[in-house]
């Protein structure tokens, strides 16, 4: 009888470790294809995926942190607003007169109609109604909306989507955009004044009169991988919060992915008067956000999270090896659309 219990008992284990493994594969196999969805979405903003090897391989960083558990995945969330190609027209004749006479701006370009959208962004409205004289739909599209958000990198806290509907009654032009967000308009508010209360703190801290502009760059760089921990465990769960793709992730709370550090250096350098873009591409066939820096005059590529990389015991490391790179050397594992950014020719900042 004993003998017959203990099978009966190993038998029961042993249903136990399968389905433990069926349910584990179940989960990363979840767990991937949240992840394809994901990457095939910024894919299709940052281009197509590119497999490169880096060249650092003993830095747990940005892109292949989890490259071994997790294929396809991405640290970039729906990085720019997700719009529609076309904007729909209202056919209802009652909301037609409705919106025609509710409207609250009026445009007779396109670089008002910029500044309106600029300004219903940073503000995060609900959203906007303008009247567009001479309007037509390949000028006057909701793709001006993610240009604003390359223009101002900073502003977005929580930008999700933007719908678009014009209303017209034959000669008069009305667009209604709404947009959505991921946050209320109370947190992203709030985001926004203690990140921009802490930048001025830190500027004051560690940028003195007599810094030139290499100073400045390597004093805020340097602030930034000393005081930001990569949010490696919230990416290997799929759990990234908002607040990790923003300056104040990086800024206020201390932790981010790459969208937030190249948002920190993007705000602290330009407030210290250092000209300073975000470059958006790939790095190790990963969707990835950096930065271009003007030093006197001449550019050179700058990624703070390649800087700070994840260890195995968590021990902090400050790097150099992609402070201030041309792009012959940045381009051996970063691709970028060469197109759209101040070419980096020299070499003479390398650390």
């Amino acid at each position: 009888m004993e003998g017959e219990f203990m099978k009966s008992v190993k038998k029961f284990f042993i249903l136990v470790i399968i389905l433990g493994a069926t349910c584990g594969i179940a989960y990363k196999d979840n767990l991937v294809r949240d992840y394809k969805k994901l990457l095939s979405y910024t894919e299709s903003i940052y281009g197509n995926k590119i497999n490169s090897k880096s060249s650092n391989e003993k830095n747990f960083n940005d892109l292949n942190k989890i490259a071994n558990s997790v294929q396809g995945s991405s640290t970039q969330p729906n990085k720019q607003v997700q719009v529609d190609s076309n904007t729909s027209k209202a056919s209802s004749q009652e909301e037609i007169r409705e919106e025609l006479a509710n409207y609250k701006y009026t445009v007779d370009n396109y670089n008002g109609y910029y500044n309106i959208i600029k300004k219903a962004l940073e503000n995060f409205q609900d959203s906007v109604s303008i009247k567009i004289n001479n309007y037509n739909s390949n000028t006057y599209d909701l793709d001006t909306i993610n240009k604003v958000l390359d223009d101002y990198y900073d502003i977005d806290y929580g930008i999700q989507g933007a719908s678009g509907t014009v209303y017209s009654d034959g000669g008069t032009y009305v667009m209604k955009i709404d947009f959505k967000y991921k946050l209320s308009r109370n947190e992203m508010i709030n985001m926004r004044t203690a990140t921009q209360i802490k930048a001025k703190q830190i500027i004051s801290k560690i940028i003195t009169p007599n810094m030139n502009s290499l100073q400045k760059e390597l004093a805020i760089h340097d602030y930034i991988v000393n005081n930001t921990t990569y949010d490696y465990d919230n990416y290997v769960r799929g759990t990234l919060p908002e607040q990790s793709f923003t300056d104040y992730g990086v800024l206020v709370l201390g932790r981010a992915v790459c969208e937030g550090y190249s948002k920190a250096m993007f705000r602290l350098l330009n407030m210290a008067g250092v000209q300073c873009y975000v470059i958006k591409g790939t790095a190790n066939g990963e969707s990835h956000a950096w930065n271009i820096v003007n030093i006197n005059g001449n550019y050179t590529q700058v990624d703070a999270t390649f800087d700070d990389p994840v260890t195995r015991n968590s021990k902090k490391v400050l790097s150099y090896s992609y402070f201030d790179l041309s792009d012959s050397q940045m381009s051996r594992d970063h691709h970028w659309d060469i197109n759209k950014y101040p070419r980096c020719n020299t070499t003479a900042y390398n650390r």
